[in-house]
């Protein structure tokens, strides 16, 4: 039985290895300015409120940055241009500029969307990857639970978490340049 998982594990690395081999690929020939990667997909047996993550990995020998990219188990349910997309989403991340979802982001995301015919965006529901009725929070819609109002425009935001905005306001301000308050729901 052990030898059997080991089996089926070593196959969907290689899998999904290759997937990412495929997309390094095209984001090079579509002229996307990607960083190193490591070439091998970490799968995370334990993420529910994402597909996919790029994290920088710096080198203390070569004093240089390489990207990993791990994507959820709830993925490899889904079909391969489903996980082509996912992987795409995050070797864009791995472009100067673009760890967060900035118009640059975008703009290679377009780039590759419209030469590929993928549909890179910045949020993917359970249903658009494919799995229907799926209990897991990235595919459920959580409920706002703080407001950050300004005190000046009143200018407000919904939150699901109160993240640093939500626990320590007084470090931050609106647009304006008024202050936030934090009202709980």
């Amino acid at each position: 039985m052990y030898r059997q998982k080991h089996e089926c594990n070593e196959q969907l690395r290689e899998y999904l290895n290759g997937c990412l081999k495929d997309v390094i690929q095209e984001a090079v020939a579509a002229g996307i300015p990607i960083q190193a990667i490591e070439p091998e997909v970490v799968i995370n047996t334990r993420a529910k409120s994402f597909w996919g993550r790029c994290t920088a990995v710096i080198s203390r020998s070569a004093a240089s940055t390489v990207y990993r990219i791990e994507v959820t188990t709830r993925l490899i349910g889904t079909d391969e241009s489903s996980i082509k997309n996912t992987l795409m989403h995050e070797v864009i991340h791995t472009c100067k500029g673009c760890m967060n979802h900035s118009a640059l982001w975008k703009r290679y995301a377009s780039i590759v969307n419209e030469k590929y015919g993928y549909n890179v965006k910045r949020v993917t529901s359970s249903e658009e990857k494919g799995i229907e009725g799926s209990e897991s929070s990235a595919g459920r819609i959580m409920p706002i639970k703080y407001i950050a109002a300004c005190t000046s425009c009143g200018r407000s935001q919904g939150y699901k978490r109160a993240g640093k905005v939500g626990t320590e306001p007084q470090n931050y301000r609106c647009r304006c340049g008024g202050r936030i308050i934090i009202r709980g729901l």
